[in-house]
């Protein structure tokens, strides 16, 4: 979602061990990758997506579509988001992240380019904001970390806070009230708020028994751009 409006994009993973035992193939992919035509007990149903990416699909692709285009969306004031959907082990978390991010102690210590979504706009945006040579205008990011959870939202950084709450304005959009917001400077801070929050799912999940397929997390990401000259700032 950005200021082109809601892309739906399809990434198939690799077939799995059982599926090459059978042989089987239900999906068939349109060379113009925008259409696919999956079979379920022989009957076929044709689906249009923005774009199709095949098993064989790298990171780096992934990126270059879906995440890049964001960045600059976000540096002009625009609300964005990614949202990943699919059945557990269908790769959510190897797109949005890449390896490591299931284990606390290994996040943003993947090979490059098994990177996600994620670590590869961080870089991105800390980049272009670094890069900025324009004097009256300057920077500042924040960090939330949040769960949802039977319809409950509750603060990843600062775990006192739960039953947090949404609320829409006509200038600033949709947000989540009282979620802890973390002053960050570059993607390693951000990856360590990433660890916390990793820490504190699985203590919770610990004490109630949550299944993460059940709890979502979001890292939400605030953006200020000030102009010096006009003393204003757009937000995103």
């Amino acid at each position: 979602m950005s200021k082109k409006g809601i892309n739906i994009f399809v990434r198939f993973r690799p077939n799995n061990e059982q599926e090459v035992q059978r042989g089987t193939q239900c999906v068939m992919i349109d060379p113009s990758q925008k259409e696919v035509e999956i079979t379920v007990d022989g009957n076929a149903h044709r689906f249009n997506f923005r774009r199709i990416f095949e098993m064989q699909a790298s990171q780096e692709q992934i990126y270059t579509s879906c995440g890049l285009p964001m960045i600059e969306h976000m540096l002009e004031g625009y609300n964005c988001a990614i949202l990943a959907y699919g059945q557990t082990g269908g790769g959510k978390t190897y797109t949005l992240l890449g390896p490591g991010f299931d284990n606390m102690h290994s996040i943003g210590k993947a090979d490059p380019e098994d990177r996600g979504l994620t670590p590869r706009m961080l870089a991105t945006l800390f980049h272009d904001v670094y890069s900025n040579y324009d004097y009256s205008i300057y920077y500042t990011i924040y960090a939330s970390y949040i769960q949802i959870y039977m319809e409950s939202i509750s603060d990843l950084i600062n775990t006192a806070k739960q039953k947090l709450k949404i609320y829409q304005d006509v200038s600033k959009g949709l947000w989540v009230t009282d979620a802890t917001k973390v002053p960050v400077k570059n993607a390693d801070e951000v990856f360590n708020i990433l660890q916390l929050g990793a820490r504190n799912r699985i203590t919770a999940a610990t004490k109630s028994n949550l299944v993460s397929s059940r709890a979502h997390a979001l890292l939400v990401l605030t953006v200020h751009k000030h102009n010096r000259d006009e003393g204003n700032f757009l937000a995103s």
